[in-house]
């Protein structure tokens, strides 16, 4: 199951199947209170009648207050357990859990129903999201009562969240096996199935629990996502459009979220956009002052301005959403992701250690904290986050990519190539982002024909992997395939519309074919959303330099130097800005004179030089794109000068780093 399916599967299943499984409980607990009534009504009628066959939380609460607070021994064990156990679920229906667990922790005591009681227990834990504690009061419900499908259900559910969803499914069927035409065990093993991987399975599930209770949109919601990954998006869409058209009230804008998500995941941006908006608009027709609900719209619209490159918009968006609900972990959390692509790390930090105060183990907070940290060049504590994920869930491929990244960047072959094979152990050989990922590794190694070879079978896997077409567009241009590469970006465009390490490769294209002009707007635009990226300022110097822009050329320059550097380009770019700074710079040292003055022409660095023929040096220019080398500066260049003995050191760096020859003037070979 992706990311994006596990987290939706939270964002839309959690809420309601904790309730669900109080609301089952709480209805048995009312079958079983009218066999008890006439034992207890002698007593206390008024209060009987309350505790036993109220149906107001309130009323049930207060009734079941009074016969509680009778004298030790005037109610027997079971007729006690049962009003705990009815108070309970009426303190878990008005959200009051601590009251809620402390009455069915006591009703354990009395020996009335234990399996029930750990099993109520278990759902309050799973709805505070403490899962460890939901397992264990599970397990002992189970241990009580071995065919009770209420607890293996709720386990089942649980261990999904945990991410041991092979585990869960076991657990479904042994509810299923008690009554086969359980609805929520069908949707618990259905999310269970498409958590493993398996969607056509899923979908059959998911078609049983919709046959036995239409209106389960739960059902819809996960239908949809199991049809999506399965590549059946007509159906996909359908049940959304269902989920739709049938919801009322709150889970109107539910459903319209969900649709938004749901087309973001497709790529259908516009769509994305245009539900989002509707659910926000529905929200407030509605009135609603609940956080979560009038939260989730700007959540749906922020992914889809992130997906197309909006990121100052998406960061307005998550903030918006965070104004309604402090607590939306998906806001906090997205919006720190969007702080990365923008270069500003510790922003970024701050939102995912402010999402991991609220929960632990956010996956994506944990990730991406060390993602950010990875970007800032804080490696250890990158890995230290990386740590944190793998053992929240060590089924999730993520982590140990983005650490694979880490290592390549520092150079470190062994650990880097040792976690993209485990990326691909945990994936499977199906998985167009671990070839990907793998692909990166090779490319920050210097293997880039191992790269090609690796992002060849991601694009094959996934025709759609916009980051693999970006990845082979720069590969392409360091080797100095332009037209090839062209084409990669043009289609890593379409896939990823305004996406900021796009922009930044078209900026290099142009700067590799030497369209010096046309370099410097995509240039300004990757820096405008980046401002942290070393190699957009040295690459932007360049340009300018070719235009023979030289105090613009020297500001970008100084800004490269003075920038982070965190992985093998960005330090090649700023050690290229430093020579290049230094060039530029230095003071220039007249030409020996050999002859009549008269008969000799202006020293090399007052060479008349026009920004068609001239430029930067190719080491600054193109050393990261392998392009061919630039034309030769006008003029005679003395072996000796400053300039040649300025340069030398650079043009070895970039013979090693590109594999190919410049020459501007300093050979004496010729």
């Amino acid at each position: 199951m992706s990311t994006a399916a596990r987290r939706a599967s939270r964002s839309v299943v959690a809420r309601s199947l904790a309730a669900g499984f109080l609301l089952i409980a709480l209805e048995g607990m009312l079958t079983a209170a009218v066999a008890q009534q006439a034992g207890t009504a002698r007593t206390d009628p008024d209060a009987a009648t309350q505790c036993f066959a109220g149906t107001a939380t309130d009323r049930i609460i207060a009734g079941c207050g009074t016969l509680l607070a009778a004298p030790r021994g005037t109610y027997t064990p079971e007729q006690t357990g049962l009003a705990l156990q009815r108070r309970g679920g009426a303190f878990a229906a008005s959200n009051r859990l601590d009251e809620a667990l402390e009455d069915f922790r006591r009703m354990v005591t009395t020996g009335f129903r234990v399996h029930e009681a750990h099993a109520s227990i278990g759902s309050i834990e799973y709805r505070r999201g403490r899962l460890a504690e939901a397992e264990r009061s599970y397990r002992e419900a189970i241990r009580s009562n071995g065919s009770y499908a209420l607890a293996h259900s709720g386990l089942g559910h649980t261990l999904i969240q945990q991410g041991r969803a092979a585990e869960a499914i076991a657990h479904f069927d042994r509810a299923l096996a008690t009554n086969v035409d359980d609805a929520s065990a069908q949707l618990g093993r259905g999310i269970a199935l498409l958590a493993s991987g398996n969607a056509r399975d899923a979908v059959a599930s998911f078609d049983v629990a919709l046959r036995l209770q239409p209106g389960l949109l739960t059902a819809r919601y996960q239908r949809a996502q199991a049809h999506a990954l399965s590549g059946n998006t007509t159906a996909a869409i359908a049940d959304a459009d269902a989920a739709v058209t049938t919801a009322t009230a709150d889970e109107k804008v539910r459903a319209l979220v969900f649709r938004g998500r749901l087309q973001n995941t497709l790529r259908n941006f516009a769509a994305a956009t245009t539900d989002c908006t509707a659910a926000d608009a529905e929200a407030q027709r509605l009135g609603s002052r609940d956080a979560g609900l009038r939260s989730a719209p700007f959540v749906c619209l922020a992914i889809a301005q992130q997906s197309r490159g909006q990121l100052a918009e998406a960061e307005a968006s998550y903030r918006r959403a965070l104004d309604w609900n402090t607590s939306d972990t998906q806001a906090l959390s997205g919006r720190g992701y969007v702080l990365v692509q923008r270069g500003r790390y510790d922003e970024a930090i701050a939102d995912f250690e402010a999402t991991l105060g609220i929960d632990p183990r956010f996956q994506d907070a944990l990730r991406f904290l060390g993602l950010a940290h990875s970007d800032k060049g804080d490696v250890p504590r990158a890995l230290q986050a990386f740590e944190r994920a793998i053992a929240a869930d060590a089924s999730d491929p993520w982590p140990v990519m983005i650490r694979a990244i880490t290592y390549a960047r520092e150079g470190d072959r062994q650990r880097a190539l040792a976690d993209a094979e485990r990326a691909l152990t945990l994936t499977g050989t199906s998985s167009s982002d671990a070839y990907l990922v793998r692909a990166a590794v090779h490319y920050f190694l210097e293997d880039l024909d191992r790269a090609r070879t690796d992002l060849d079978t991601a694009l094959r896997l996934s025709p759609a992997n916009g980051q693999a077409h970006r990845l082979l567009a720069r590969l392409l241009v360091r080797q100095g395939r332009l037209d090839d590469a062209t084409r990669s970006l043009a289609e890593a465009e379409r896939l990823m519309p305004g996406d900021v390490s796009v922009v930044f490769v078209r900026g290099l294209l142009a700067l590799a074919r030497r369209d010096y002009a046309a370099a410097i707007p995509s240039l300004d635009a990757s820096l405008a959303i980046n401002p942290a990226h070393a190699e957009g300022f040295a690459a932007r110097g360049a340009a300018h330099e070719g235009l023979g822009n030289t105090a613009r050329a020297i500001d970008d320059y100084r800004t490269a130097v003075g920038r982070l550097a965190t992985d093998p380009e960005s330090r090649a770019a700023r050690s290229r800005a430093t020579e290049r700074l230094a060039a530029l710079t230095a003071p220039q040292r007249p030409t020996p004179q050999i002859g009549p003055a008269s008969a000799q022409g202006p020293p090399a660095s007052q060479t008349a030089k026009s920004p068609q023929q001239s430029g930067p040096s190719s080491a600054v220019s193109t050393a990261p794109t392998g392009s061919s080398p630039p034309a030769r500066p006008a003029g005679p260049v003395e072996t000796s000068s400053t300039y040649c003995r300025l340069v030398e050191g650079v043009f070895v760096h970039s013979r090693r780093y590109t594999g190919v020859e410049f020459d501007v003037g300093c050979r004496t070979d010729r």
